[in-house]
């Protein structure tokens, strides 16, 4: 490849970009090699490092565009850009800001890539169909393309990559602030469970009389029905980061919702409000319990029918009787109605 052509950039901004290169490269360079946070106790967050992955191959094309030439012939202004990106990449950085660092020096890259890299990006891009379409003009007829050409290149690859980065982060501040929702809400179930909960053992003596002991058994039934059918979604449609970000919040509040959900379904059981399989309410054994308990937790659709047949049959009992209807008149024998028929 030619080294792109430009007005030469002053020797004190190519000196201090080639020095914060090799001090980033360091520091990304560290920051791979030990896959420990806290050592053999935590690991690096996978996504953070698949975050300082991205930049240490924008640095590796970095180091090739220097190579040919391109960082030594570019304007001052993007030579600068260039290094006050490289100054935010530090091994302190989150996983956000990470990806954010690795997504500006993909776009400031763009002042540097020679043309033939150029048109590499234009065929995966199919809303930039002119641009292509004119660079394969200039290849058959082996014209030059004009440094207009390449600004305006530039320009809407960077727009386009721009737009892009402000979706990723609407995205995961949408999921950082779902996050905390569910957090909150997760300590508020957990209190307002801990209290039901209470309250139901209070007339008995706690964990210790049958009614107590079901209940208990039931709860801890159906926390682990929810937690098992989280592991399920997980293994079989959570598949990427967004998903996996998204759904550990929900995976922390499941065995809350599955404990309450097992204790409604309790209190429906034991008052007789629903009857299942003919067993009356003192016929109900620990492992009558623990079976709903774990249904009511793992499945949504069973819970929400116990809750639907228990709201219809509240709304039977409370509908009016209806008027009785006015007996129907006997036909007499010699009426068409009355003959029998063939």
């Amino acid at each position: 490849m030619e080294p792109i052509p430009g007005a030469p950039s002053s020797v004190s901004n190519t000196d201090d970009l080639a020095r914060k290169l090799e001090e980033t490269e360091g520091t990304v360079n560290a920051f791979l090699a030990n896959p420990w946070k806290v050592p053999w106790v935590k690991k690096k967050d996978p996504e953070l490092v698949k975050a300082f992955s991205r930049i240490s191959s924008r640095l590796v094309e970095l180091r090739v565009y220097r190579e040919l030439g391109a960082a030594v012939t570019r304007p001052p202004l993007p030579v600068q850009a260039l290094a006050s990106v490289l100054r935010r990449i530090t091994d302190k950085l989150g996983r956000d800001a990470a990806w954010d660092a690795a997504e500006d020096l993909k776009i400031t890259l763009l002042y540097f890539a020679p043309d033939a890299h150029l048109s590499s990006l234009l065929e995966g891009e199919a809303s930039l169909k002119e641009f292509r379409e004119q660079r394969a003009a200039a290849e058959k007829t082996d014209q030059a393309l004009s440094e207009s050409w390449r600004e305006a290149v530039i320009d809407r690859l960077a727009t386009l990559y721009q737009q892009r980065m402000d979706s990723w982060r609407h995205d995961r501040a949408n999921a950082q602030l779902r996050a905390n929702y569910f957090f909150a809400v997760t300590a508020v179930l957990g209190g307002v469970l801990a209290l039901a909960g209470v309250m139901t053992l209070w007339e008995g003596n706690p964990f210790v009389g049958a009614v107590n002991t079901f209940l208990l058994t039931a709860m801890a039934a159906g926390a682990l029905g929810s937690v098992l059918g989280g592991v399920y979604t997980l293994r079989d449609e959570v598949l990427g980061i967004r998903q996996l970000r998204a759904f550990w919040p929900v995976l922390t509040a499941q065995p809350f919702v599955g404990a309450t959900a097992a204790m409604l379904l309790f209190a429906v059981l034991t008052s007789g409000l629903i009857q299942v399989a003919n067993l009356e309410v003192d016929s109900l054994t620990w492992q009558h319990h623990t079976v709903f308990g774990f249904l009511a937790g793992f499945s949504e659709p069973f819970f929400l029918g116990v809750v639907k047949r228990v709201a219809g049959s509240v709304d039977e009992k409370k509908a009016p009787p209806e008027a009785p209807r006015p007996p129907k008149e006997t036909p007499t024998t010699g009426s068409p109605a009355a003959k029998p028929v063939l």
